[in-house]
């Protein structure tokens, strides 16, 4: 997350009705954008700017599906 974090706050470039131009998210930004990406919400108000930034998203996205995937096997080992 932390790798994820400086990524949103200093490389990739967003877009959002919110803000003028596209820019680097600040940390309460990415934050939120996190979340959204974590709880697979997705209201689509920050976006990524660029191709790149929407693989890195992807790849988030796919990340936190497994996370959810590890969190469920670890509970079921638990219940057994």
């Amino acid at each position: 997350l932390g790798g994820t974090m400086y990524l949103f706050c200093n490389v990739l470039k967003f877009q959002s009705a919110h803000f003028v131009g596209t820019r680097p998210l600040t940390l309460v930004e990415a934050v939120y954008l996190m979340s959204q990406i974590l709880t697979t919400v997705g209201y689509g108000d920050i976006t990524p700017a660029f191709p790149r930034g929407q693989v890195w998203v992807g790849i988030n996205v796919i990340v936190a599906l497994c996370l959810y995937g590890s969190m469920v096997m670890e509970v079921v080992g638990m219940v057994q």
